[in-house]
């Protein structure tokens, strides 16, 4: 993982945690409204992530699918994998019972 910068840039999507700590709530309606996340800073390095929640569970599941199919994508470099008439077979057995 690379360390943050020594000296981050300000932007309206970063805010240093005192000034954050001053009203939570107006980042909070800030992530709900533009879909960005703000970057809390402490000591001059970035510390916390806000998201929005939606925002979040997005990339939870979007990370969650990547996984998939590097899952599926290692088991076909290791052989593990069958003709597509068969799964198709399979699976088509298997929710008919």
């Amino acid at each position: 993982m690379t360390p943050p910068p020594a000296s981050i840039p300000p932007d309206e999507d970063t805010v240093p945690y005192a000034l954050f700590r001053e009203s939570p709530a107006t980042y909070m309606a800030q992530t709900r409204e533009t879909h960005r996340p703000v970057r809390v800073t402490g000591e001059g390095r970035y510390s916390s992530i806000l998201l929005d929640a939606e925002d979040f569970e997005t990339y939870r599941e979007t990370v969650e699918l990547l996984r998939d199919v590097a899952r599926g994508e290692q088991d076909r470099l290791a052989g593990r994998v069958v003709p597509q008439d068969e799964a198709r077979r399979r699976i088509l057995e298997r929710f008919a019972e």
